[in-house]
């Protein structure tokens, strides 16, 4: 009878040995399955903060693009220095969007951005504005070499 209970309490162990260990397995996995998680959501997340940048560059290239457009096309003087006006304005949007984080370093290297920022530029150059603070800025912040 002594032996089987000293039987009975080694298996016992044993059982409860090999619930503890499937335990800490079940635990690392779930550990494991959380870190894997938060990894794929900054990932996500930073990648829809760069989406949003571009976004915004865009949106503000754009803007400064139309500006350009009416400063070419107006024969008014008032209204060709409420259009440089905005496109000034649109730039120290973007420049502060930029400083807050909004816009972030990296969107400025994207390729179609600064396509976009380099057309910007040769089209102010075509105006006779590539001496203009709009047309340096645009340089400065998007680094573009002077041509």
């Amino acid at each position: 009878v002594a032996q089987l209970r000293i039987h009975q309490s080694i298996i016992e162990r044993r059982v409860q040995a090999e619930a503890s260990r499937q335990q800490k397995q079940a635990k690392k996995a779930h550990l494991k399955a959380i870190e894997t998680f938060d990894v794929e959501s900054g990932k996500q997340q930073k990648a829809r903060k760069a989406d949003l940048a571009k976004h915004e560059l865009i949106k503000r290239l754009d803007s400064i693009d139309q500006s350009i457009l009416v400063l070419a096309t107006e024969t008014d003087a008032n209204n060709r220095t409420m259009a440089l006006q905005d496109a000034h304005s649109e730039m120290m949007t973007l420049a502060a969007s930029l400083a807050t984080g909004v816009i972030t370093r990296d969107a400025l290297q994207d390729p179609e951005i600064r396509e976009l920022a380099t057309e910007t530029c040769k089209d102010l150059t075509r105006l006779g504005l590539s001496e203009d603070r709009l047309c340096r800025d645009l340089k400065r912040i998007f680094k573009l070499r002077s041509k």
